[in-house]
């Protein structure tokens, strides 16, 4: 399919012609669409990489503000990274059962503690440099700011039958 014969079935699907459905609106459709393919498929463009130092005896740290997924996390040890040991991920549950006592040493084991912070298991016994590769988080904000803003659109042009379906909402309110 050409791009033309994709922006000729969109106009087609939605029933107007280019007086309403600009290009300009049309490509922005395409752009949203390929930012949700993007996000959703989860392809290596997409993946991010920032590095931190574990702290002695400090088994948590903060996640970047633009972070959706953590792909991995590995330690790197040695000059210029010489030495990378990938960390395995497992529950908080798990974490808890399996450091109950607090043990230190090199970690092993990561996970999600809350929306904002990493846990580490065993507990960092010295400084350790992590790094972590993750998937942003824009995506999604793109995808449901679009998503409000033609909800907005249809509640403008009256387009449902508000008797029937009840009044539109935005973003299931």
């Amino acid at each position: 399919m050409t791009y033309a014969e994709l922006v000729q079935k969109i106009r087609d699907y939605t029933e107007v012609d280019s007086n309403v459905l600009t290009s300009t609106i049309v490509d922005g459709f395409i752009s949203d669409a390929e930012f949700r393919i993007l996000r959703d498929v989860d392809s290596d463009n997409n993946r991010r990489y920032a590095t931190a130092n574990l702290i002695t005896s400090q088994r948590f740290i903060n996640i970047p503000n633009n972070l959706l997924v953590v792909r991995s996390a590995q330690i790197v040890n040695g000059g210029s990274g010489s030495t990378r040991n990938f960390l395995e991920y497992r529950d908080t549950s798990y974490m808890s059962e399996y450091n109950s006592t607090g043990a230190t040493g090199e970690p092993k084991y990561y996970s999600m503690w809350d929306k904002d912070t990493i846990v580490f298991a065993p507990t960092p016994d010295s400084t350790y440099e992590i790094q972590l590769n993750y998937i942003l988080q824009l995506y999604e904000g793109k995808y449901k700011q679009v998503l409000e803003g033609f909800s907005v659109e249809q509640m403008g042009r009256r387009r449902r039958d508000e008797y029937q379906s009840g009044v539109p909402r935005v973003g299931g309110k």
